[in-house]
C-alpha cells in the first residue's frame, strides 16, 4: 500500500491536536495604547461648578481632572508672604487635598480604589489651579470656598502651574 504525503499531519494519538506541528513560540503582544490628541475644538465643563463627585475627562488637555472644593476660605499663605511663602502654603493645601482627589478620580471612571492604585496615581497627580471667589470685603469671603482643580498629569506636565482664577 502506497505511503499518503498527509499522513505525517494525521492525529495518531487521538488528542485532536496534529502530533507533527512545531513548538509553538511565545510571541509577546504589542502595547497598542493610542496617545490622546488634544481636541482644541472640546467643550470642556466649568470646573468652579463641579466638586469631588463629578471628574471629567479634559479632552482640550488630555486630562482626568477633578474640582475639590475644600473648607477653606483661604490659601492658608500668612499675611504679608513672599511669593515663595505663598506658594509653599498652597503647595501645602495641594497635598493636603491630593488623596481625596486620588479617591475621587480612582471612583468616578471604575479604577481599583486600593493602596496599589493610591501609589501609582498620587505621584502623578498635578497641581492645575485654585479658585477664589472675589469679594468686595473680608466678611464675604467667610462663607466662599477655596476650590483646587487637580488632575492626572500627562507627559511633560508640570507640577507646580498654578494659576489663580478669581473672577472666572
Amino acid at each position: 500500500m502506497a505511503e499518503s504525503k498527509f499522513l505525517q499531519y494525521q492525529d495518531k494519538t487521538g488528542n485532536y491536536l496534529v502530533d507533527v506541528c512545531e513548538d509553538i513560540t511565545d510571541v509577546p503582544e504589542a502595547i497598542n495604547c493610542p496617545t490622546c490628541k488634544p481636541d482644541l475644538c472640546a467643550v470642556v465643563p466649568d470646573w468652579k461648578s463641579r466638586d469631588e463627585n463629578t471628574p471629567f475627562f479634559n479632552a482640550k488637555l488630555c486630562k482626568y481632572q477633578v474640582t475639590i472644593v475644600t473648607p477653606l476660605t483661604t490659601t492658608n499663605s500668612p499675611a504679608n508672604a513672599t511669593e515663595e511663602q505663598a506658594l509653599a502654603a498652597l503647595d501645602s493645601v495641594f497635598e493636603q487635598y491630593s488623596r481625596k482627589a486620588a479617591e475621587s478620580l480612582a471612583l468616578g471612571f471604575n479604577k481599583s480604589v486600593t493602596e496599589t492604585a493610591y501609589n501609582v496615581i498620587l505621584p502623578s497627580l498635578e497641581k492645575t489651579k485654585y479658585y477664589l471667589p472675589y469679594c468686595n470685603n473680608r466678611n464675604d469671603r467667610i462663607f466662599r470656598n477655596c476650590k483646587l482643580l487637580i488632575g492626572k498629569q500627562g507627559k511633560g506636565s508640570s507640577t507646580r502651574s498654578y494659576v489663580r482664577n478669581d473672577d472666572g
